[in-house]
């Protein structure tokens, strides 16, 4: 289609999406309560922390041809065989727990967590009970940085036992919208997340996670922790 007529057919597109959801405000907004309410009462199951592409299998897709060194015209389309890999597949789960903590120190970390929209509160007691810490087997660095760091991952498995929560640490709830966002975020294997992008920084030589697991919310003092931009 010609550039023009490409934008408009956007902007009709958006128009239809914009009208639908005037339409059909209740039933989004029930759609969206429930699914606030599933995703607060994941703890116990388990869910995919790391994944890879999948294909839905070989089948004709549209491709549109430009250049005159083929014989062929600006715009004419033609059906090619091609794996379609649309879809993705878990390689690695991990459960969902209670809570995460993370050290007193870990404020950048808590900081994107709150800008993200996740429930991160500041604990003003000691604590200690169940709970789960991982044991690092192996961490791997990338050898070239992205973004200005080079991506962590760490290998290993979790270990139940008593933990201490000291005060000030922070604490993140997974009774929360937000649940899934934080464990792909908080999980120690989450390739992505803020030990991945080193927001909590772990040694080479480190045998366990920074980050701690909760079997069960801690009953403590808290304080929300809110994100403060710097002025200017």
């Amino acid at each position: 289609l010609p550039f023009r007529e490409r934008v408009m057919v956007t902007k009709w597109f958006v128009d239809a999406v914009v009208q639908y959801a005037y339409d059909n405000a209740e039933a989004i907004r029930s759609a969206v309560i429930e699914a606030d309410r599933r995703a607060a009462a994941l703890q116990g199951h388990q869910l995919g922390v790391r994944f890879d592409f999948a294909s839905r299998g070989v089948e004709g897709v549209l491709l549109e041809k430009q250049g005159t060194g083929q014989g062929l015209s600006i715009g004419e389309v033609r059906s090619q065989q091609l794996d379609v890999f649309d879809r993705f597949r878990v390689t690695t789960t991990a459960t969902m727990p209670a809570a995460w903590i993370l050290p007193a120190d870990a404020t950048s970390a808590a900081d994107v967590l709150a800008r993200h929209g996740i429930i991160v509160e500041r604990t003003t007691e000691e604590w200690s009970g169940p709970g789960e810490w991982f044991e690092v087997s192996s961490l791997q660095r990338a050898h070239t940085a992205f973004q200005g760091h080079r991506l962590v991952a760490l290998e290993g498995r979790y270990i139940p036992g008593a933990v201490r929560v000291p005060e000030g640490s922070f604490l993140v709830r997974s009774s929360q919208p937000l649940a899934r966002l934080a464990f792909h975020m908080l999980e120690a294997q989450s390739l992505d997340g803020v030990i991945a992008w080193e927001l909590v920084p772990i040694q080479d030589a480190a045998k366990s996670s920074p980050i701690l697991r909760l079997s069960e919310a801690p009953k403590l003092p808290t304080v929300r922790h809110m994100y403060l931009p710097s002025p200017g």
